[in-house]
């Protein structure tokens, strides 16, 4: 069984580019098999390359999904929630906070910020 783990000491967030940084990401493969292990050393330069191309040279757009999860936010802050009871709002900052992987997938946590009022008539 082969198991591969990734870590990263931080991350930041490139404004400009609307990009999560990721710098220096490490990854250390796990291995019953010592042949498996033999490999994953002799093929660790094609790994690297991989990862790197992967994460976009350690850059991760995320912008336009932000954008979009924005707008689905905005959508359901402002509509009618029943006859003569509205609900209204807006998300004023998104900021990320963490990312994390598992074995398949970048997980990035972003917490949306804003208000809401409910308009009763």
């Amino acid at each position: 069984m082969r198991r591969a783990a990734f870590t990263c000491r931080s991350i930041s967030n490139d404004a400009g580019s609307r990009s999560v940084l990721i710098p220096k990401l490490r990854y250390t493969l796990e291995s019953a098999s010592k042949m498996s292990s033999i490999k994953a050393t002799l093929g660790a330069p094609r790994i690297h390359r991989a990862l790197d191309q992967a994460t976009g040279h350690g850059r991760l757009a995320v912008g336009e999904q932000l954008d979009r999860f924005r707008a689905q936010l905005g959508a359901e802050l402002n509509r009618e929630l029943a006859p003569g009871v509205t609900l209204a709002g807006a998300v004023n900052d998104v900021r990320i906070e963490h990312l994390s992987t598992t074995p398949t997938a970048f997980v990035l946590r972003a917490v949306f910020d804003g208000a809401a009022a409910i308009d009763v008539q």
